[in-house]
């Protein structure tokens, strides 16, 4: 099998396969989903009381980590991904999905809204130590547990236009730049160690552009 290195992450509608931060994203890209014990602390001026992400979830926490890059000693042949439709990065614990400019662009044209009805419907501002930030809806779906205001019957409703965050996963900084982190959030995430392995240029690709992510504040 093959891992489709266009879309890793996310589930596609049609069923198909495929902190500490200075602006350093289902974890902290703040993202949702992961295993790797990572910082998610509110520094001054977050709220206290806003939920902290866990294992359980990867989404985002509080505060997005920059993007890093490769190790050398790590061997490219053991970061192989295939997603396998689990919905992991989409559910879980409470997070957050950051959105930036072009994240919203997207999800606007995508489900042709005006930006004020969008953000009513879909968004929240999160309160973080940089001011008030655009964050997705989460929906309650189990006693502890919630899912991506975006998924829908186990898939991502969005996926086309899915923001940067999910495009990216599982290719975040804190879980590719070490052989460990890779291998502990393989846990979570089954897509991991499947199909073949995804190229060094595509993943500094991917580190670079999460990199690059602007979070949206309050105002707009």
């Amino acid at each position: 099998m093959t891992c489709n290195l266009g879309v890793p992450g996310s589930i596609p509608g049609d069923g198909s396969r495929i902190r500490w931060r200075p602006i350093l994203g289902r974890f902290p890209s703040g993202q949702r989903g992961q295993t790797v014990n990572l910082l998610a602390y509110a520094f001054e001026g977050s709220n206290p009381s806003l939920p902290i992400t866990s294992s359980l979830s990867r989404r985002f926490f509080l505060f997005q980590p920059f993007g890093g890059t490769m190790n050398d000693q790590d061997s490219l042949p053991d970061f192989c991904f295939e997603c396998t439709a689990c919905s992991f990065c989409c559910s879980g614990a409470p997070g957050y999905v950051w959105l930036s400019r072009e994240d919203l662009d997207r999800l606007l044209t995508y489900l042709e809204l005006e930006q004020a009805a969008f953000i009513q419907n879909y968004c929240r501002w999160i309160k973080t130590g940089e001011g008030k930030a655009l964050s997705l809806q989460e929906k309650k779906s189990g006693e502890a547990t919630y899912d991506c205001i975006f998924l829908k019957h186990g898939k991502c409703s969005v996926y086309p236009a899915r923001p940067l965050q999910c495009r990216t996963y599982p290719f975040w900084s804190e879980i590719v730049t070490t052989k460990k982190g890779w291998e502990e959030e393989s846990h979570s995430c089954p897509g991991i160690g499947r199909g073949s392995s995804v190229p060094r240029k595509q993943i500094e690709d991917y580190l670079t552009a999460r990199r690059n992510h602007r979070r949206l504040y309050y105002p707009l």
